[in-house]
């Protein structure tokens, strides 16, 4: 419900910011009010300028020109302390939580708690995992943690300073649907508790379903602002992509299957713990021809059989075959080397190195290969598959750590898909993207499946849905369900079965 009182927290006016290091104008003039109390969502494809605008409301960045006033009085940050001590907090799309501190001392890290004893600070953490129902343990490392759980450390640093205004960045994007569900319920408490959000998010269902007020944006611009009931969810869809999108549509359900590409059999898995099993005894077989889903909630063991099959975690027992290749236990450039890529894991410290430039980010592992290429040639190569995936930016000397999360997104993407593998193993990977780019990515992997097998691992169903020939459902280590999808599956017989696979796992 839209405020009655329209009170004003936050204005900006003409608001400027371009990157001095390659000369991109991220922002060109921003003029938008946020309303206290009210859920402001902001949407926009990638590259808009919406995470520039973001850090400059929170202190990380200054802007060139413009001001911004809150509750009527100058507004200009010098650094994050000061706008924290204004009120603000920022949950940041690029999780910062340091991995080899326990989720206590992440937690502490900037808050003054001189006069608090060890006992009172770690009852205050406690209460406050409680509270926002986070389900996480204090004393854990975070380098211990999946990345949907670091992801909930992030917000709850952000939550127990207990800030007027809250902005969550794409904080969505990697999380499962039942994740997903439980950061929106404690979004709505914070909301009802007299706070004001700004909810930055690509998926469109979701903005329409939480919002009060929508802005938009494109190329640095505010282009339109609307209350919820002004719009459809149909008509935001235009506004952001510029065309009418029916992603759910175009898949073409025909699954030209000509054979096993990958067997998987009875594997079983350590987890991050010592001990306890990740994955138990799973066993399936992917084929040309055929996109395979893996889903399920966070903590099942999804993630654990990624980076088995991607050589990154040690299998216990059973085995993993590539065509008649026993690939169990390779390493991950073994594997690249007989076809196997891979989209594993935090797009910013995993599947990217931030301090070196765009094309070392893509063509490292080419380079490697074939150490007597020409630089002319690989530049040539790099822009040329840049472009095809409609990737924004301003120099291959530029470093991948100033892409938008959404343009990094696409360049791993390319990357990997571009060595002609014969199987792709891919985790989330429309995570951060705009609707548009999303399809785009969807009609790629339909493309590419002809020739090759493809094994996704997402938590979003809609997504799930609109891609897969078949749903594999994992609870408790284990496979439960194989859904082939013949059209007649949908988010409500998912999550019967997300909810329910207790009683299918003992049938």
């Amino acid at each position: 419900m839209v405020s009655l009182l329209e009170e004003i927290l936050l204005s900006m006016r003409n608001v400027q910011k371009t990157y001095k290091s390659n000369g991109v104008r991220a922002l060109d003039g921003v003029s938008l009010d946020i309303y206290a109390g009210e859920m402001n969502v902001l949407l926009g494809e990638n590259a808009a300028g919406k995470t520039t605008l973001m850090k400059i409301i929170a202190g990380i960045e200054r802007a060139d020109g413009g001001k911004m006033f809150i509750n009527g009085r100058d507004y200009s940050p010098a650094n994050p302390t000061e706008a924290i001590r204004t009120g603000i907090g920022l949950v940041s799309q690029k999780l910062k939580v340091i991995p080899q501190l326990t989720i206590a001392e992440n937690l502490l890290l900037g808050m003054d708690i001189s006069g608090f004893g060890r006992k009172q600070s770690r009852k205050s953490i406690e209460e406050a995992i409680q509270k926002f129902g986070m389900g996480i343990e204090p004393h854990v490392r975070v380098e211990d943690l999946s990345v949907v759980q670091r992801q909930k450390v992030e917000i709850l640093r952000v939550l127990i300073r207990s800030p007027e205004l809250i902005i969550f960045d794409e904080p969505t994007a990697i999380l499962p649907d039942c994740d997903r569900k439980e950061l929106m319920d404690i979004i709505a408490r914070l909301k009802e508790s007299g706070k004001t959000v700004i909810f930055i998010t690509h998926k469109l269902p979701e903005a329409y379903r939480i919002a009060d007020r929508i802005s938009i944006m494109a190329k640095g611009r505010i282009t339109g602002t609307f209350r919820k009931g002004e719009v459809t969810e149909g008509m935001l869809r235009t506004l952001v992509a510029g065309e009418d999108l029916a992603i759910a549509g175009f898949r073409d359900r025909k699954s030209t299957d000509t054979g096993e590409v990958l067997r998987v059999e009875s594997l079983q898995v350590e987890g991050r713990y010592r001990g306890l099993m990740a994955v138990k005894n799973v066993s399936f077989v992917s084929r040309v021809g055929e996109i395979l889903v893996i889903t399920g909630i966070s903590g099942n063991g999804q993630e654990e059989l990624l980076e088995s099959l991607f050589g990154m975690r040690r299998v216990l027992s059973g085995s993993v075959h590539l065509y008649d290749t026993d690939i169990t236990g390779w390493t991950p450039a073994d594997l690249r080397k007989i076809g196997v890529a891979a989209l594993i894991g935090d797009r910013d410290t995993i599947a990217s190195c931030a301090g070196l430039s765009i094309m070392d980010n893509v063509v490292l592992n080419r380079v490697r290969e074939r150490f007597f290429l020409k630089e002319r040639p690989l530049r040539t190569w790099t822009r040329e598959l840049l472009s095809s995936y409609g990737v924004e930016y301003s120099s291959l000397d530029d470093l991948a750590g100033t892409l938008s999360g959404g343009n990094l997104q696409k360049t791993i993407l390319a990357r990997e898909i571009s060595g002609n593998p014969h199987l792709i193993l891919l985790s989330e990977p429309t995570r951060g993207l705009d609707v548009k780019h999303a399809e785009m990515v969807h009609r790629t992997l339909l493309s590419l499946k002809q020739n090759l097998s493809i094994v996704l691992f997402t938590g979003d169903l809609d997504e799930a849905i609109s891609i897969a020939d078949r749903i594999l459902i994992m609870y408790d280590g284990e496979i439960v369900v194989d859904l082939p999808n013949t059209g007649e599956i949908g988010r409500s017989m998912l999550n019967r079965y997300l909810q329910g696979t207790a009683e299918v796992k003992n049938k």
